[in-house]
């Protein structure tokens, strides 16, 4: 079949063809993978250093004297310059073909200047009139590029640099200055609004204070400061539900319930509602979905979720979070930490002051009150038991009892103690013989039944299996 379809001279062709090989008109990545089908095909395995210099040589002049000043260890590197150097390439040869298709007025107007001007003599009357009727057309003359009056788009002073890039979008040179701008947010200042618990955070006084530091900052939140951490560990969002209930913002129900353990000592939480928290950093303004939890870390915590919705970008020696917004490049800046830590003392200290508050009420309301008035305790009809028969009992407690039959089993769930205790008590008799030993012979049918009724025994949680080294036979006795 190989000898019919394919011909003998099949792969001494693939060879010439890899050999002469070369970039042309192709792009470097359309020359890539040309080259590695026809050495694929061809069967070709040589070293890593012999295919780099196959790639190289390939390529086009000014590509390749690029990329002979740099030293490269894998393919992929080497792949990836020569592209990154194509395009800037083709970028310089855009804009020199964008610069020479500028027209060029200035010689025109040299000859105009040289050429002798004669005045015609007319009539001042005439003139006149004629000055009137050009003034009153230049105020109606519109430019279509800056859209104002008294002159044209030739001549307008408000040019602006247009680009178009490969994609086909068109960007004004007034768009990119204005995207450009940032707009750095410092954190709010004022008293917090509830206290939080301090983290064992020291003060640096180095120029890289913020290298062991989360971001903390301060936002408004309905007119109150509120503390807000964000933190890329965290999988969402999350809202401090003592801020929630300070502040009165609607709860709304979760679609989906999930449970985490993170955030407190307190165990594994089921998270169950949401809210809408409106914060505002300087000019920064936005309302954020966040998940209602207990937490001491702070009033808001900002993780995964925000950073990904604002495509956040995470400065990690300065400690900054930059972002568009409403077209503006915004920078989030942190609070120092001799700020953080200063806030944590006083913190510290209205938090020590409301629990010594909350702990004296507590008090009082625990405090018992004497009371040395006799009480009378009248039975009204009949006590109800629960150990009557279901017959004997109302109707309403029968329907009760019948709702509710699986919280009172009849049989305790297996692994639960029994509902009685059980009590073992053995007499020790002095002088007495040990039992025969044909009381523990039994057989099969009877040593299967006793396995049985152990195995349930330890299904139920009643016995246990002994880990002991000493073997100790069973034996079950009726009663």
């Amino acid at each position: 079949m190989r000898k019919r379809f394919v011909p003998s001279h099949y792969h001494r062709e693939l060879h010439f063809k890899l050999r002469t090989l070369s970039q042309g008109s192709r792009s470097v990545e359309e020359y890539y993978k040309e080259m590695e089908t026809l050495m694929l095909r061809a069967d070709i395995q040589e070293d890593r250093e012999a295919t780099m210099a196959r790639f190289m040589g390939g390529l086009n002049r000014d590509i390749m004297d690029r990329l002979e000043v740099h030293h490269y260890v894998e393919m992929e590197e080497l792949l990836h310059k020569a592209i990154m150097f194509e395009q800037q390439l083709k970028r310089r040869s855009y804009k020199s073909s964008y610069g020479a298709s500028k027209p060029h007025y200035q010689k025109d107007e040299k000859t105009r200047e040289s050429r002798p001007f004669s005045k015609p003599k007319v009539e001042e009357q005439s003139v006149k009139g004629k000055e009137v009727a050009t003034a009153s057309k230049s105020r109606d003359i519109q430019c279509y590029k800056c859209k104002g009056y008294g002159h044209y788009a030739s001549s307008c002073s408000n040019k602006r640099v247009i680009l178009i890039r490969e994609n086909g979008d068109i960007e004004s040179e007034e768009e990119v200055s204005e995207s450009e701008e940032e707009r750095v947010e410092m954190p709010t200042r004022g008293e917090l609004l509830v206290t939080r618990r301090t983290l064992n955070l020291q003060a640096k006084t180095d120029g890289n204070e913020q290298r062991e530091n989360l971001f903390h900052t301060r936002c408004m939140v309905h007119g109150k400061v509120c503390s807000l951490v964000i933190d890329g560990g965290s999988c969402t969002n999350v809202a401090s539900e003592t801020m929630v209930e300070k502040l009165g913002l609607k709860v709304i129900k979760r679609p989906t319930a999930y449970k985490l353990q993170w955030l407190n000592d307190e165990g594994e939480l089921e998270v169950k509602h949401q809210v809408k928290v409106p914060l505002s950093i300087g000019k920064y303004e936005e309302e954020i979905l966040c998940d209602v939890l207990p937490m001491d870390a702070g009033h808001i915590l900002l993780g995964r979720p925000w950073q990904s919705d604002r495509r956040t970008l995470h400065d990690g020696f300065t400690n900054r979070y930059s972002f568009e917004y409403k077209g503006k490049k915004t920078v989030l800046v942190p609070l120092t930490p001799q700020e953080v830590h200063l806030d944590q003392i006083a913190l510290k200290k209205n938090r020590a002051s409301s629990e010594s508050k909350k702990k004296q009420q507590a008090n009082i309301l625990l405090q018992p009150k004497g009371s040395f008035l006799p009480h009378l305790l009248i039975v009204f009809k009949e006590c109800l038991h629960i150990t009557k028969p279901v017959q004997d009992l109302p109707s309403k407690i029968q329907f009760l009892l019948q709702e509710f039959k699986d919280v009172f089993p009849e049989e305790a769930p297996q692994g639960l103690p029994p509902i009685r205790g059980i009590e073992h008590q053995i007499d020790f008799i002095p002088g007495a013989s040990l039992p025969n030993k044909p009381a523990y012979r039994t057989n099969p049918l009877e040593t299967k039944e006793l396995q049985q009724q152990v195995t349930e025994l330890m299904d139920k949680g009643h016995i246990r299996e002994s880990m002991s080294p000493c073997a100790v036979p069973v034996l079950l006795v009726l009663k």
